[in-house]
């Protein structure tokens, strides 16, 4: 990193704010964000006139029946669709204007401007590189390049044309509150960091994330939204917060499902690949492409190169090790004890166990025969792992830990 490069300070356009690089000084932003469109209203619900984008509320819903309403008000036929609206089916859904929410979300707390203080250019460098090298290859669940175009953003002068509107201002209050879980995830693997500060480094910066999301989250569906719950959930796993884990979680997916994600079905016209792959590895409703971020493309259809192992290797293939591994849940480990025989049970039910446990047992091994060799067991002695694809090594560890453990 170059010396004068190092020394910069970053800029917040997320949230307005100049954090200061070392002395925990900052400044408010007093530009004022637009309020929200007013929507109709009846005796149910509130719908945008405007609103333009697609939310999945379903066909039989009443926000979708009063939205169709509100289109032939004044007419005979619904208005017609924009172009960019065509390709998705309309009949499940409810169209929104902002990427954010169907309308502004509701604000529930003042900024904090000591949530958009970052770390030095250096150190922060250091946890964003963590997190790529040891983090995003287990949880691929944000495209890199199109993050670090905005991580270097942030270290550039701020930009007097900048969009001050409601949408521009949530989207990157919802980056700086990713940026902030990279931090406390990338932290964990420094070398910058003392191991006995990591746990308070990381609940720091998990602190901050949560401090600058000032709008009620429970408003909002976008992808970014998702996101940033997931990595919620891959920070709070390891931490003291079970409830805390799961219950995010399960927010991820109810606004997951709100656009749409588990059916498999293009957000917006003429998807491209890069959104495509995107939204099948945040949902596995089909299989993601064994291709890295640096290739997918915007325009056309980008390839992995044979000689570069993909990262993407773990995700695709621990997708189908969790289907065996649901299979095994569901098998011995439900509720209902009566799948279980007890002691003086006939011998029907233990023959049925011993079924099962072979079975089960002989998928497992299918499964690992069918690994590509760069993730097999032995891939971390290969020659061929080095600095470029050094994530084999930790991908084929992981991979195999949670194959000992449906065994």
């Amino acid at each position: 990193m170059e010396q004068e490069r190092a020394s910069q300070t970053p800029r917040v356009v997320s949230a307005g704010v100049s954090p200061a690089s070392l002395d925990g000084t900052s400044r408010e932003n007093q530009d004022s964000v637009p309020p929200a469109e007013p929507g109709l209203v009846d005796g149910l619900v509130m719908v945008s006139p405007g609103d333009t984008r697609e939310v999945l509320y379903g066909n039989s819903s009443t926000i979708s029946f009063i939205q169709r309403l509100s289109k032939t008000k004044g007419g005979g036929q619904p208005q017609s669709s924009s172009s960019e609206n065509e390709a998705v089916p309309s009949d499940h859904l409810v169209d929104t204007n902002t990427p954010m929410t169907q309308s502004t979300p509701e604000i529930i707390r003042d900024q904090d401007p000591r949530a958009f203080v970052y770390p030095s250019r250096p150190m922060a460098d250091n946890f964003v590189l963590c997190f790529w090298d040891f983090v995003h290859p287990v949880f691929p669940v944000i495209h890199k390049t199109s993050f670090m175009e905005k991580y270097e953003r942030l270290w550039v002068p701020q930009n007097a044309s900048s969009s001050n509107s409601a949408t521009a201002h949530n989207d990157e209050l919802v980056f700086s509150a990713t940026l902030n879980l990279v931090f406390a995830l990338g932290c964990q693997y420094s070398d910058l960091v003392m191991s006995a500060e990591k746990t308070t480094m990381g609940d720091e910066f998990y602190q901050r994330s949560r401090k600058i999301i000032v709008f009620d989250v429970m408003d909002s569906t976008s992808l970014g939204v998702v996101q940033l719950l997931l990595l919620t959930g891959v920070y709070l796993q390891s931490t003291t917060h079970a409830n805390r884990c799961w219950n995010t979680i399960g927010l991820a997916i109810r606004v997951a499902q709100s656009l749409g994600l588990h059916l498999d079905r293009p957000m917006r016209v003429n998807e491209n690949q890069l959104g495509r792959e995107m939204r099948r590895r945040i949902w596995n409703v089909q299989t993601p492409l064994l291709i890295d971020d640096d290739y997918l493309q915007v325009d056309g259809e980008g390839t992995q190169p044979s000689s570069h192992p993909s990262y993407m290797g773990l995700s695709v293939y621990s997708s189908k090790l969790f289907e065996i591994l649901n299979d095994i849940l569901n098998i011995f480990y439900i509720e209902d004890c009566q799948r279980f025989p007890s002691q003086d049970g006939d011998a029907n039910s233990f023959t049925k166990m011993l079924s099962d446990v072979m079975n089960l047992n002989n998928r497992l091994d299918v499964f690992i025969a069918s690994v590509p060799d760069y993730l097999q067991p032995t891939s971390a002695s290969v020659s061929g792992v080095n600095e470029e694809n050094k994530h084999v090594s930790l991908q084929s560890k992981v991979l195999y830990c949670r194959y000992v453990r449906s065994k």
